[in-house]
């Protein structure tokens, strides 16, 4: 009997966390991941990019970059970031995040993701310092943040009070919650 690959636990926590948040389709949790989703995951509204402004292909890219999502969410492509085709890194321009074509963006490891992660902090008030392949799902007092990356990663997430920061660690396919 072939095991699925480690990664596929942090897909499967990812899948469980975006359909409470109605961001994915209900992926029938166990009675184990009810637990977890009731222990870990609040019931208040989250914090993000809305994904309903995003064009097709776009929700998974800039998950493994990272970015929160959150229904209704106060911030919108077009608005407050979109493509740039003539770039190859992500860059800001003012206020506004521009990334490049979406398949560029998925080939960047998380040195050039940093006006990405820059971007967020400017406009939710977390910072995130880790490799990619981590993905912040954010409410106003806490985050979570699932690891879907093929090797463990260890960083940090500043914020959102000004000087304070959560020591990070994700194993391979797991998931870390910050209180703030």
């Amino acid at each position: 009997m072939e095991l699925p690959p480690p990664t596929a636990a942090g897909f499967r926590l990812l899948a469980l966390v975006d359909a409470k948040l109605g961001l994915a389709p209900s992926c029938h949790p166990s009675k184990e991941e009810l637990d977890w989703l009731a222990e870990e995951v609040p019931d208040a509204p989250a914090l993000g990019l809305d994904p309903t402004s995003l064009p097709p292909g776009w929700f998974a890219a800039l998950s493994r970059c990272g970015v929160p999502f959150a229904q209704g969410g106060a911030l919108r492509w077009g608005n407050d970031l979109g493509e740039n085709t003539a770039i190859t890194t992500p860059s800001m321009q003012g206020a506004r995040l521009c990334l490049p074509p979406c398949d560029r963006l998925l080939a960047l490891s998380s040195l050039p993701l940093k006006p990405v992660r820059v971007w967020i902090a400017q406009r939710l008030g977390v910072r995130l310092k880790i490799g990619a392949d981590v993905h912040l799902r954010l409410w106003p007092q806490r985050a979570v943040l699932i690891s879907t990356a093929a090797v463990p990663l260890g960083g940090f997430l500043s914020g959102p009070a000004q000087g304070t920061r959560a020591s990070l660690y994700l194993p391979v396919g797991s998931a870390q919650h910050v209180t703030f």
